[in-house]
């Protein structure tokens, strides 16, 4: 009888175990402009992205240790940034100016050499121990919608895939609907995270204000699409009002959808 009393006593032990670690646990952040040393205090995320460019192995090493789950690198494909190794061999590249990022610029991704940089510097992150990437700018489709800009795109997401990491793409749903609706992706991908359906920047005064409901409801449909090809869908928005924030909580309850609400553009608070 002994026996048997200790048995139940360890069991009900580990589920109240497991269900604190689980209420400790948070699904998602976005983090890419946090100092180093803050976001390696960050711990018990599901996922969390960083820009692991600035990390090293021991680094992200310690990130898993702290028990994040699952590490996505940022990794720009359709832009290239000054502040970044590479710009001036790249620069010639550039198609235009990037709205509301001074040191940004769009590029030409089709240019071959571009692609092998973008494959490089993602084996280069994968050397480091991340699980996955998040790619950002795809939306370079939106703004050159030229048939060599959408095949480059799946080109690169093709390179990418033979590293075996997790891909998401951060907007892009111009791009993402297309290739969904000619049955492009296959397995390329594994989510999206779509910024701003419910609030928006206001970049005039770096303030946040609430969509518009056209917009909402674009993009509302986009992510059903999304979600009903069988990719994970991830929001990230913007504001500070506990109304709106309820409202995205609920809506991505509704929808099955993770989130993370910031407050600040840069992305560098928790």
């Amino acid at each position: 009888m002994k026996k048997y009393t200790t048995v139940l006593f360890l069991t009900i032990l580990l589920i109240f175990v497991i269900a604190a670690c689980s209420a400790d646990t948070k699904p998602y952040a976005v983090v890419i402009g946090m100092e180093k040393k803050e976001v390696l205090e960050l711990r018990n995320y599901e996922l969390l992205v960083i820009d692991a460019d600035y990390f090293t192995k021991a680094d992200i090493e310690k990130l898993k240790k702290n028990g994040n789950k699952c590490i996505l690198s940022y990794l720009n494909i359709g832009s290239i940034e000054n502040f970044r190794a590479g710009y001036d061999e790249f620069k010639h590249l550039a198609l235009s100016k990037y709205e509301n990022w001074a040191e940004e610029e769009w590029v030409d991704i089709s240019d071959k050499a571009w692609q092998e940089h973008i494959y490089k510097k993602a084996t280069e992150l994968s050397s480091k121990g991340v699980d996955a990437f998040f790619l950002d700018n795809a939306d370079v489709y939106y703004h050159y919608p030229k048939e060599e800009i959408y095949e480059s795109l799946l080109s690169i997401l093709d390179k990418l895939h033979t590293l075996d990491k997790d891909i998401y793409i951060n907007g892009g749903d111009v791009f993402v609907q297309k290739a969904i609706e000619e049955e492009r992706l296959g397995e390329l991908i594994k989510g999206v995270n779509q910024e701003s359906v419910y609030t928006a920047i206001n970049f005039n005064n770096n303030t946040f204000q609430i969509n518009g409901k056209e917009d909402r409801e674009y993009f509302e449909e986009y992510l059903t699409k999304v979600k009903n090809y069988g990719l994970d869908v991830y929001l990230l928005e913007y504001t500070t009002i506990e109304k709106v924030k309820n409202d995205i909580k609920k809506y991505c309850n509704n929808q099955g959808f993770k989130y993370y609400i910031a407050k600040s553009i840069e992305l560098n608070i928790e």
